[in-house]
């Protein structure tokens, strides 16, 4: 908990509005603290490109905006 709500903190201090992550068995964890399940087109591009396929990892964003 406290490794994420410093990287919120950070994040927002930054005014960066969305964090995103991946994720192949800590899925649930993430959905209790706010994140949805997301589409790979919603990477960015250079993320995207990066993403290894044979890792089937699930995609979280959390918005930071209110």
């Amino acid at each position: 908990n406290k490794l994420l709500n410093s990287a919120k903190q950070r994040a927002s201090a930054m005014n960066v509005a969305k964090l995103f992550l991946l994720t192949t068995g800590s899925m649930h964890w993430f959905l209790e603290q706010g994140f949805t399940e997301a589409d790979l087109s919603e990477l960015p591009t250079t993320r995207r490109t990066a993403y290894n396929m044979q890792r089937n990892s699930k995609l979280m964003i959390m918005s930071l905006t209110r």
